[in-house]
């Protein structure tokens, strides 16, 4: 049983780790998927905030295979999107 709540907690660090670095290289991803998170469509979420879609996605790409180099694990672009949606319970601020 300590095991499984040690992995778990490794988990939440990593992903609050990898959360921190999108913040760091791509505010507006954390931005999009606060929108996201309140109900908004991807389209709905890029056109209030001013951004292409492709320019957007394009970026996300990029900043993904960094995180990816960086942390040594592969991450797939929902998995970037949708860790934000924990990130009250993590320890650090995205700003």
């Amino acid at each position: 049983d300590t095991c499984i709540v040690d992995e778990k907690v490794v988990q939440k660090i990593s992903a609050a780790q990898k959360l921190k670095r999108l913040s760091e290289l791509f505010p507006e991803a954390i931005a999009v998927g606060k929108l996201l998170e309140i109900g908004l469509s991807e389209r709905e979420s890029l056109k209030q905030l001013g951004l292409k879609r492709s320019t957007y996605r394009s970026k996300l790409e990029k900043v993904r295979k960094q995180i990816e180099a960086e942390f040594g694990e592969e991450m797939h672009l929902l998995h970037l999107l949708l860790i934000f949606v924990d990130s009250q319970k993590f320890p650090f601020q995205t700003t």
